[in-house]
């Protein structure tokens, strides 16, 4: 029997492969493709991908993890499928399925989606999908969940793919190999951070003050952010970094603060997220409010 012709559009990251991988175990579709796109400059990317394709040549196109505010006029059709737990994805669809639940991750929105098929899922593969719900939570509950999103970003080229094929079976552990990499990684990792210049601030919003600190970054943003708040507990509600090379602005917050990153960087950098992470441009309103930091 012939497959339907699927596409998938998927965030690149740590959830949007697994979203990836849950789709494909769940339905075992062969007949997919499969394109990382970043919501940063999403818009740009599906025009230039348009420019040379057509979503009338496939039977169903899936949006995975991907905010699809800023294309939701291009994707309005009957033959696309949305699913994503990002709060700013408001766009009113009058034609494609939009299933946009705000819970922990959008891999396990599309297992408790296809979980028709849940139950075929060996124990390895619910295990590696654990993993990306707890990174993608930040829950961090399992000890091996930071080390899998330090493998995949050590991927430099098709590291969705790659980490897809990898982890095709499920989780097992990581290889020696692996092992030695994540060791490497951190002590590289580790010796940047030891040399960064921090900064903080006490930021007045709704009536309190939140507690913000700040560092330019090149790299190692989700680290630094995890290490910052990680240390910083008492007197850290926020993690703001710059990378003023890509002119990109990335927020975190502590799990017991009540601020709403999502909507704060849809006001401030042009951005979006969840209310715990979240990002956007470097806009004249975060220069702006650099002016307030001091350094720490």
């Amino acid at each position: 029997m012939d497959m339907d012709r699927c596409i998938v559009f998927t965030d690149y990251d740590l959830d949007g492969v697994g979203c990836y991988l849950a789709y494909k175990w769940l339905t075992n579709n062969d007949n997919t493709e499969v394109i990382p796109l970043k919501v940063s400059n999403l818009r740009e990317k599906l025009l230039s991908w348009l420019g040379n394709n057509s979503f009338e040549k496939y039977d169903k196109i899936y949006f995975f993890d991907l905010d699809t505010t800023a294309v939701g006029d291009l994707i309005d059709k009957p033959n696309v499928y949305i699913f994503d737990h990002h709060e700013t994805n408001t766009y009113e669809y009058k034609q494609a399925k939009a299933d946009i639940v705000i819970t922990t991750s959008c891999t396990k929105l599309i297992l408790n989606n296809l979980n028709d098929n849940k139950d075929s899922l060996s124990l390895e593969k619910i295990r590696l999908l654990s993993l990306i719900d707890d990174y993608d939570s930040y829950t961090l509950k399992y000890k091996d969940t930071y080390n899998l999103n330090i493998l995949f970003w050590y991927y430099n080229s098709n590291r969705l793919e790659y980490f897809a094929k990898r982890f095709n079976n499920g989780f097992y552990g990581f290889t020696k190999e692996e092992a030695n990499l994540i060791n490497s990684y951190n002590r590289k990792f580790q010796k940047y951070y030891k040399n960064l210049r921090m900064y903080s601030a006490n930021i007045p919003m709704k009536n309190r003050e939140y507690k913000f600190i700040s560092a330019f970054v090149d790299k190692y943003v989700n680290d630094v952010a995890h290490h910052i708040l990680q240390n910083n507990k008492d007197n850290c509600d926020v993690v703001l970094l710059i990378n003023a090379n890509n002119k990109r602005v990335y927020l975190r917050r502590q799990k017991s603060s009540d601020i709403n990153l999502g909507t704060f960087a849809e006001k401030i950098c042009d951005g979006g997220g969840h209310k715990y992470a979240a990002g956007g441009k470097l806009t004249e309103a975060v220069k702006t409010l650099s002016k307030e930091f001091q350094p720490l």
